[in-house]
């Protein structure tokens, strides 16, 4: 049993886990703010995660760990985040500390019955999204556009940015109209990028559970579903809606 998060599965884990054995780790794939507590079990050579769960977890520290890569970003409005990203292939240097001009605000057609569930759009954009980045706000008071509220991922597209905003529930049908909000010469592309991620979510029916297989490097079993290539194996997840109501 793993108890701090972790980005990868340790082969020496894998060396000490016994025939019929389970390994419960709390693991983290690009995307920092939570990780799944997966119960693996062996099949084959490959790891079948039999049960998983959201959850909070300190991450591992020393060689294991990650650092991200890290850029200090001012919107018009003057909201000052820090953008982080664990994706080695997310380049974060071209961004500017100020983007000046206008904001560019992209409904989606992709509203959240109350109390809305924002797990499994996380998950999704965190195995889908290339430049998706965490975000940390210095002043959450200055954290709207118009009356939608910004959330803690964006998306990087060079010089342009994006952040993840939600209409609040009342407002719009009873629940929570997602979109994106863009900035910087690309920013409205950056923007509809991150709609046809939640637009995709959504015409799958919202998912908020997700199964995972791992497959240790050296391993020749095939894998389907969103993979994750790390650096001992390579992850697949699925989603899907069975036990939502648990998370």
């Amino acid at each position: 049993m793993v108890t701090v998060g972790v980005w990868d599965i340790a082969p020496a884990w894998l060396e000490q886990l016994t025939p019929g054995g389970v390994l419960v780790v709390p693991l983290r794939a690009r995307h920092a703010s939570e990780c799944w507590s997966i119960a693996f079990h062996h099949e084959g050579d490959l790891l079948i995660g039999e049960s998983s769960l959201v959850c909070g977890f300190v991450d591992i520290q020393g060689t294991a760990g990650l650092d991200p890569d890290t850029a200090r970003i001012t919107g018009p409005n003057g909201a000052a985040a820090v953008a982080r990203s664990w994706d080695q292939g997310t380049d974060l240097s071209r961004l500017p500390e100020t983007f000046p001009g206008e904001r560019v605000l992209v409904q989606s057609g992709v509203v959240m019955p109350p109390p809305g569930l924002f797990v499994g759009l996380r998950t999704r954009l965190a195995y889908e999204l290339p430049g998706l980045v965490d975000l940390t706000f210095e002043d959450h008071d200055q954290l709207e556009q118009d009356d939608w509220r910004w959330m803690r991922l964006g998306h990087v597209d060079g010089e342009s940015f994006a952040v993840l905003c939600f209409e609040p529930a009342g407002d719009t049908e009873g629940g929570s109209r997602l979109g994106a909000v863009g900035f910087g010469p690309r920013g409205e592309q950056a923007a509809l990028t991150l709609v046809d991620h939640i637009e995709a979510w959504g015409q799958d029916g919202m998912p908020q559970r997700a199964a995972h297989v791992y497959r240790p490097v050296g391993s020749t079993a095939s894998l389907t579903g969103r993979i994750l290539s790390l650096e001992h194996g390579d992850l697949a997840v699925t989603q899907h809606h069975d036990g939502a109501e648990d998370i």
